[in-house]
């Protein structure tokens, strides 16, 4: 690919936290021309979809995207994140069918970095759903993955679940208590999508509770907290 900048320079924030912009992510992969021979393979076929998921993080690498803004990549996900993106987004283009139970599978079978993956994958169909609207079936199948994310303890998991997929699917009890878990691992609130639009009265409300909590208990109340209770709308 011609233009492309070969030193390992973190993806652009203007590229979204999904790097959906390939020509910014090839610099940071591990092995740039796999992630385009994987994303022709799978048009050809979507069979292999879980193979190619699974060997992601080995040939594509696993630093963060924005390193220097999140060191860890819990917050906007990592290089092999994105690229798993990438490979469903080509199945999606190319008019894959059953890509809802493909996900599915591929979560329930995964390990922690895939079923991050997929959850990546669900924000980046969301994204793209401006121009290409995100299937009934893909919303239906994605609920109760980010469901189970958020029921987990690893910050990566329950940080992907927020994202702009779960931003526009989960409930309002789910994602509030999504946003608070978040507090409760310290995980910065930039990982919420929407945050700004959907946090409400009932937020605010759980958010001073756990503030109160905190100070009674002689505890710090964290920066996060704070600007939560300055986010919420009455």
């Amino acid at each position: 690919m011609t233009g492309v900048p070969t030193s390992r320079t973190a993806v652009p924030p203007g590229a979204g936290r999904l790097a959906l912009d390939l020509v910014a992510l090839r610099p940071l992969l591990r092995d740039p021309d796999w992630l385009d021979t994987a994303r022709d393979a799978l048009a050809r076929d979507p069979a292999a979809l879980p193979r190619t998921f699974a060997l992601a993080g080995r040939r594509t690498g696993r630093g963060p995207l924005h390193p220097s803004a999140d060191p860890t990549g819990v917050v906007h996900g990592t290089v092999d994140d994105a690229a798993r993106a990438a490979l469903v987004v080509a199945l999606a283009t190319a008019g894959t069918r059953e890509l809802a139970a493909l996900l599915t599978t591929l979560y329930h079978d995964g390990d922690t970095a895939e079923r991050r993956g997929v959850l990546r994958a669900l924000d980046a169909l969301t994204l793209r759903a401006a121009d290409t609207p995100l299937p009934d079936t893909l919303a239906a199948a994605g609920v109760p993955l980010a469901e189970d994310a958020l029921r987990a303890n690893d910050a990566g998991l329950v940080a992907a679940a927020v994202g702009p997929f779960g931003g526009h699917h989960l409930d309002a009890h789910t994602w509030r208590h999504a946003v608070l878990k978040l507090v409760f691992l310290a995980v910065p609130l930039t990982a919420v999508a929407r945050l700004g639009e959907r946090a409400d009265a009932e937020l605010a409300r759980m958010a001073r509770d756990l503030a109160a909590e905190r100070r009674a208990a002689g505890r710090d109340v964290p920066p996060d907290l704070t600007r939560l209770l300055s986010t919420t709308k009455e």
